[in-house]
């Protein structure tokens, strides 16, 4: 995590927001109370022990997954251009597998769950979980490639990568 360009290492709320918080991360959030989630990029700050680090993507959500209402949820989303997935060959024959592997300081364990999705029609969703609180813990999802559908190779969004960090049934 390096540049905030919009809002630099400031806090924000979060509400139905449509503005990338850093390199590419935005969050979403349709919570029926307003003010109940807040994003921030600074670790320092946020008290988040990151040796070698300064910055981190912070959410903070402060209600209980008791309090949500349906329909309510808290996600990131990163939009990836198509140009720099082409390499991967989703939508062809024999089409690479995708990799992310990130460190996350929860809060709270749980299941967790997002998608790799493309612009129209294919998705891949997974579930991760979240084991230890209050400590560096990292976490791998592999995307079997997609050998149909349509996966942009321009600078079209052609790969939108999904995290859902709260949310109430429908």
């Amino acid at each position: 995590m390096e540049v905030s360009q919009e809002f630099g290492a400031s806090g924000v709320p979060v509400i139905n927001f449509g503005k990338y918080i850093v390199d590419g991360w935005m969050p979403h959030s349709r919570i029926s109370a307003a003010g109940h989630v807040r994003v921030q990029i600074d670790c320092v700050a946020a008290g988040l022990p990151l040796t070698g680090f300064v910055k981190c993507l912070q959410v903070t959500t402060t209600l209980s997954k008791n309090t949500l209402a349906a329909g309510d949820m808290v996600m990131l989303m990163h939009q990836i251009e198509g140009w720099r997935i082409a390499r991967l060959g989703f939508g062809r024959q024999a089409p690479s597998r995708w990799r992310s592997v990130s460190g996350c300081w929860p809060s709270k364990s749980a299941r967790y769950s997002g998608a790799v999705r493309n612009g129209g029609s294919r998705s891949y969703p997974f579930e991760f979980n979240i084991d230890v609180t209050y400590k560096w813990e990292y976490k791998s999802i592999v995307v079997p490639g997609d050998v149909t559908g349509t996966w942009a190779r321009d600078t079209a969004a052609g790969m939108q990568v999904c995290i859902e960090s709260a949310s109430a049934p429908d």
